[in-house]
């Protein structure tokens, strides 16, 4: 299919944080719908509506990197393909994706190759004013949070996971998440005394999942 290994990477060249600098990407042009974008150094800053085939990040040292979608944003994954050539990763493998006010959307369409798992989190995504919208699965291997004041809605189901022996299966709600579907916990929830989540499916809390509540849980589907 279009966009599998094609890759798009940002350089920085422009000198600027802005996603519509051409000169910032390595073709000379805004990544579009059949781009694989690789971002390897640098913070990113995403204020219009933009369409990518897959996100991945691949960090040139330590310091977190951090794409911020705001503005009213949507940012659309065109598939929810994997990176087959490394780790056969799922659209967004970043350091920090920051959402201000804007939108992440997860189209179900064909992935490459071999790809047979779901859009997943394996970095820290930091939510306000939110929607992270999908027709599969989103899966947590990294960490979520919404933000104290925030208000988020998960139009996705979500399956939170923690790994064997990794850091990651973190969901930190501070501020007001709702979820329209169902939610599996396998990792660690933690809603604080200003944050509440409501789950309109079903909530399940797996045998290795951990609920620190302090804030409310709520939901018409079964608990």
């Amino acid at each position: 299919p279009v966009g599998c290994g094609d890759i798009t990477v940002w350089t920085g060249g422009a000198g600027t944080e802005n996603w519509a600098d051409t000169d910032n990407w390595s073709t000379g042009a805004v990544p579009g719908p059949g781009d694989i974008v690789q971002l390897t150094r640098g913070n990113v800053f995403l204020d219009a509506d933009a369409v990518v085939y897959a996100l991945y990040q691949v960090s040139e040292d330590s310091a977190p990197d951090t794409l911020t979608i705001d503005g009213g944003a949507v940012f659309t994954l065109g598939t929810p393909a994997a990176f087959e050539k490394v780790e056969a990763v799922k659209t967004i493998r970043t350091d920090v994706v920051k959402v201000g006010d804007g939108e992440i959307f997860f189209p179900c369409t064909e992935p490459c190759p071999g790809s047979n798992v779901p859009p997943w989190v394996n970095g820290h995504w930091i939510l306000d004013q939110a929607t992270v919208r999908g027709t599969e699965v989103l899966v947590n291997l990294g960490e979520i949070t919404v933000v104290p004041g925030g208000n988020v809605l998960f139009d996705i189901s979500i399956e939170n996971v923690a790994e064997p022996g990794l850091p990651g299966g973190e969901m930190l709600i501070q501020g007001v998440a709702i979820a329209a579907h169902d939610v599996l916990n396998a990792g660690n929830l933690v809603i604080s005394a200003t944050g509440s989540l409501s789950v309109a499916g079903m909530f399940t809390n797996a045998a290795d999942g951990v609920v620190d509540l302090a804030g409310d849980l709520t939901g018409s589907g079964a608990f």
